[in-house]
């Protein structure tokens, strides 16, 4: 299973609510902060531990990132790239997902701890409930080899999953390597047609039904440094499958066209 941290870069669900104490004016900037839920689905079907949690953050200046929630646990988030996440997965249910992560007004959050420019931010974690549909009917198909490298992807209309939903369609391309594409769409919505993807490779679909909670996108102002913070639920539809590779003629072609038009650039340098 590809790491379901994507989904929420996508997003993912959690009801939120603000109680700040937060980050004084220094070089630490904290811009963004993400608290989901997400129950995975693998071609339709539910596995025995579906449910689990991520968190993400972004910003600069930022050299550690610890939350503990009632005062319980030291959880560190790890940096990739340019985002701060943390994720535990594999719960039976949301009931025992709440064992750990208790809803609440304590999720504290503590940036650069030791460091000289140590800051707080505290959480009301009040999720929303998760979205009671599921985006079915993908195609291609699970496990479907051989699909062009522009396919046009589809899936049944859910358009009766809920006003307040909307659906996420996440492409990683190749499973080993962080390259999404990612695409928000109405429910109603029964298709779309992404960018070439890469041949021989085996891609994977993750479809969100994403419940957003009235909290999401407020913006929260404390001690001049503003940040966004955001919350949502998600149930994932995940399927997956292997892209044509071109047979040796075509490709030779396809590598004499990307030469001519490199050369014509420099010519027009």
């Amino acid at each position: 299973m590809a790491e379901q941290r994507n989904i929420l870069r996508i997003a993912v669900a959690v009801v939120f609510a603000f109680s700040i104490t937060a980050p004084k004016a220094s070089a630490l900037n904290l811009e963004n902060l993400i608290i989901g839920q997400m129950e995975d689905h693998f071609d339709g079907v539910s596995g025995p531990n579906p449910f689990g949690l991520e968190v993400l953050a972004f910003g600069t200046g930022i050299s550690t990132i610890t939350f503990s929630v009632n005062g319980v646990g030291d959880n560190s988030l790890t940096l990739d790239g340019d985002e701060w996440f943390f994720e535990d997965l594999g719960y039976a249910s949301l009931a025992a997902l709440r064992v750990p992560y208790a809803t609440g007004n304590f999720w504290a959050f503590t940036f650069n701890e030791g460091l000289g420019d140590e800051d707080t931010v505290t959480i009301n974690y009040n999720p929303n409930a998760m979205p009671t549909g599921l985006i079915t009917g993908m195609s291609p198909a699970h496990g479907a080899t051989a699909v062009p490298l522009n396919p046009t992807l589809t899936w049944d209309d859910c358009s009766a999953c809920g006003a307040d939903n909307e659906s996420l369609m996440l492409i990683e391309m190749p499973l080993d390597q962080d390259v999404d594409f990612l695409r928000y769409v109405a429910t109603s919505t029964t298709n779309w047609s992404p960018v070439a993807l890469a041949p021989g490779t085996l891609h994977e679909i993750e479809a969100a039904l994403n419940g957003r909670d009235s909290g999401s996108g407020l913006t929260a102002t404390v001690g001049g440094d503003a940040f966004f913070y955001d919350g949502q639920t998600e149930r994932i539809n995940i399927t997956s499958f292997t892209t044509v590779v071109p047979e040796p003629s075509t490709a030779l072609l396809l590598g004499m066209g990307m030469v001519f038009l490199s050369a014509q650039r420099r010519k027009g340098e």
